[in-house]
């Protein structure tokens, strides 16, 4: 069946993306975690790891987006978020073949008037992405139950997702009214992000 591989698939991308992540946090000490964005792990050295990650990312909401649909009665509900997830991908796709403006890393703020196009772009797919994920998450741990999942793992799964909107939604305040602090809200999210993934992907696949 094709719902196994790209289940496993998903685990296995999310897990990528993970390792990378902390490994950057060790070896880039340069950039700081309160402000910085993690796209800009993809600027200097180590560059190309942050730049894989991304592209794992998006091969894990794409990978569990053709999962769910071989895992879960099919509705409108689970359409959206199969649609949703996708997006998602396709916006961390844009975000990988997109890199941020170097400028952004020197100047320690972003001015997005003043990016170039490659830049806009990288904001562009990762702030769609931003957006379509915790909404996926939220409406597809609804869609558990109906799935024949447990409570209880629909209950911690809408928890995480509950996480990932409030720090979805703290991550473009604090964008907006005191970048210094973008870096650690954004961390936030992926750090949810990544545990819903996987949690998902596990669930779906203990599912008989």
């Amino acid at each position: 069946m094709i719902k196994y591989p790209t289940l496993f698939l998903a685990c296995a991308a999310t897990g990528y993306v993970l390792l990378v992540l902390v490994f950057l946090h060790f070896v880039r000490k340069d950039l700081s975690v309160l402000s910085s964005p993690i796209s800009e792990y993809a600027i200097g050295p180590y560059g190309r790891w942050m730049t894989s990650a991304l592209w794992m990312w998006c091969i894990a909401g794409i990978a569990l987006a053709i999962g769910v649909q071989f895992s879960l009665k099919h509705s409108t509900l689970v359409l959206l978020c199969t649609a949703l997830l996708l997006v998602f991908g396709v916006g961390l796709a844009i975000a990988a073949v997109f890199p941020m403006d170097e400028s952004f890393q020197q100047e320690g703020h972003l001015e997005f008037n003043k990016l170039s196009m490659t830049g806009k772009m990288h904001i562009s797919g990762a702030s769609l992405s931003a957006i379509c994920f915790p909404i996926a998450a939220v409406l597809l741990s609804v869609c558990f139950r109906e799935g024949g999942l447990s409570q209880q793992v629909q209950v911690f799964a809408l928890e995480i997702a509950a996480v990932c909107l409030i720090a979805t939604i703290v991550s473009f305040v604090v964008f907006k009214a005191s970048y210094h602090y973008f870096g650690i809200a954004q961390r936030s999210f992926v750090a949810a992000d990544l545990a819903w993934l996987i949690l998902a992907a596990i669930a779906l696949l203990a599912k008989n």
